[in-house]
C-alpha cells in the first residue's frame, strides 16, 4: 500500500476535529449537493430538501462562537465549510455563508450581549439572515449609502424611522431578519451623518423585486428591498447608543471574513471544475480518441489547473488561520480572495478548453461553473477594491 502523502493543511493547521469535518462535509457536498447543480439551475433555487440536511446537519452553527449557540471553529472552520459547499454549488455555499458569516459576524462585532443572545442564536440554528449594504447609488463606496434612520424621542421610548432602498442582497425572499446599513444625523453636527447598523425584522414585507435577473447563481436568491418610513425601536440599533456611527466599522469587519469564505467557495467551485475536466479526459483516453498532440494540450491545462488549486488552497487556509480583527488581516483577506477568484475563472476556462464542445451546453457542470464563476471577482468587494486595500495598506 503506498504511504499517504503529506498535507501540511491537515497537519498543522486543522485541528482533529476540523479534518473530520473536512472529510464529512466533503462527502456530503459530493453525495447530496453536487449532483443537483443543474436541476438547481434550471429550477433557480435550492431544493427544500437540501435546505432541510443544511440546518439537519448544523452546518449554519459553524464559525459560531459556542456561548451563542454554535460550534465554534472559528474562521478555518467556516472556510472548510465554504470550500466543500461550493464544490457542490455557489449558491449554496452563498446561502449558508451570508447567513451565518455576514450577518452573524457583524452582530457578533457590533451588538449588545442581549443582541447576540437573540438574533446569533437564531442564525445558528438556521434561520435566514440577510446583510444589506450595497445601494443603486452606492456599490463599492459604502461612504456614499443614502438609506436614513430617523431617530426620535427619549433613550428609553426612542424610535426610530427607517427609509431608503438596497439592492443585491443574497438571501432575500429566503431572509427571516436583515442586518441593514444607514445613516443617522449627528446630534453634535447636523451636517454630518453618522453609519450605522439595524436589526430589522420580517424583511420580506419590504421586498421591491424578490428575485434579479442574473447571468449565474441562478438558485441564489438575490432580492431588492424598498424601505418607507418603517418604525423600529431601540433594541434594533445594533450596539445600542454606542452604536451609533459604528456601522461601517461593522461592516468592513465582517467584509474581511466573508472574503475569506469566498475565496473558500471559489476553491471548492475550482476543485470541482477539475474534477468534472479530469474525468472527461479520462473518458476520452479509454475510448482511444485522443491522438498525442491532443492528449499533450489537455494535460497542460489540467496540469495548470491542479497548480492553481493548490496555490489557492495553501493561500486560503494560512489567511483564515491568522485571523486577527485588524487592518494587516483585512489586507490579506482582500488578497486572498483577488487571487483565488482570478484563479477561478482562469482554471474554469482551461477546463472549457480542455472538455471542448461539450462544455458549452448550458447544463453541463462546466457551463454552469463558468456563469457562476464571473460575479465571484464583483461582489464582497470588486476585485479592484481589494487591490487598492492592499496597496493601502502596504503604502500606510
Amino acid at each position: 500500500m503506498p504511504a499517504r502523502p503529506r498535507d501540511a493543511i491537515l497537519e498543522r493547521i486543522f485541528t482533529s476535529g476540523q479534518r473530520r469535518l473536512y472529510r464529512q462535509l466533503h462527502r456530503f457536498s459530493r453525495e447530496r449537493v453536487a449532483p443537483r447543480l443543474a436541476e438547481m439551475h434550471e429550477k433557480q433555487e435550492i431544493p427544500a430538501e437540501v435546505i432541510a440536511r443544511l440546518k439537519r446537519r448544523r452546518l449554519f452553527a459553524i464559525g459560531i462562537p459556542e456561548r451563542y449557540g454554535g460550534s465554534g471553529g472559528g474562521l478555518v472552520s467556516s472556510a472548510i465549510r465554504a470550500e466543500a459547499l461550493g464544490y457542490g454549488s455557489g449558491a449554496v455555499a452563498l446561502f449558508v455563508g451570508v447567513s451565518s458569516g455576514l450577518t452573524a459576524k457583524t452582530i457578533l462585532a457590533l451588538g449588545t450581549e442581549g443582541q447576540k443572545q437573540r438574533w446569533v442564536r437564531q442564525l445558528a440554528g438556521g434561520t435566514i439572515g440577510t446583510f444589506q449594504l450595497t445601494e443603486p447609488e452606492a456599490g463599492s463606496d459604502a461612504n456614499a449609502i443614502r438609506t436614513t434612520a430617523t431617530l426620535s424621542g427619549r433613550r428609553t421610548t426612542r424610535r426610530i424611522t427607517l427609509s431608503g432602498n438596497k439592492i443585491f442582497v443574497t438571501n432575500g425572499a429566503l431572509g427571516k431578519f436583515g442586518v441593514v446599513f444607514a445613516r443617522v444625523r449627528d446630534p453634535q453636527k447636523p451636517e454630518r451623518f453618522l453609519h450605522t447598523a439595524f436589526i430589522v425584522p420580517d424583511t420580506a414585507k419590504h421586498i421591491g423585486r424578490a428575485h434579479e435577473g442574473k447571468m449565474g447563481l441562478w438558485a441564489s436568491h438575490t432580492s431588492t428591498f424598498t424601505y418607507q418610513d418603517v418604525p423600529l425601536s431601540f433594541e434594533h440599533l445594533l450596539g445600542g447608543k454606542r452604536g451609533i456611527g459604528m456601522g461601517l466599522r461593522g461592516a468592513l469587519g465582517a467584509l474581511a471574513g466573508g472574503r475569506v469564505d469566498i475565496a473558500a467557495t471559489a476553491l471548492g467551485m475550482l476543485t470541482r471544475a477539475l474534477d468534472v475536466t479530469v474525468a472527461h479526459y479520462k473518458e476520452e483516453l479509454a475510448r482511444g480518441s485522443l491522438e498525442r498532440e491532443e492528449k499533450e494540450a489537455r494535460e497542460i491545462k489540467i496540469g495548470e489547473m491542479k497548480i492553481l488549486a493548490e496555490a489557492v488552497r495553501r493561500k486560503v487556509y494560512t489567511v483564515a488561520a491568522e485571523y486577527a480583527p485588524d487592518k494587516e488581516f483585512a489586507a490579506k483577506a482582500s488578497s486572498v480572495k483577488v487571487f483565488a477568484t482570478r484563479a477561478l475563472n482562469e482554471g474554469i476556462r482551461l477546463g472549457m478548453e480542455a472538455v471542448g464542445r461539450k462544455a458549452y451546453d448550458e447544463t453541463h457542470p462546466l457551463s454552469i461553473l463558468n456563469r457562476d464563476a464571473k460575479v465571484f471577482e464583483i461582489f464582497e468587494g470588486t476585485n479592484e477594491v481589494n487591490r487598492a486595500v492592499v496597496a493601502r495598506h502596504l503604502l500606510s
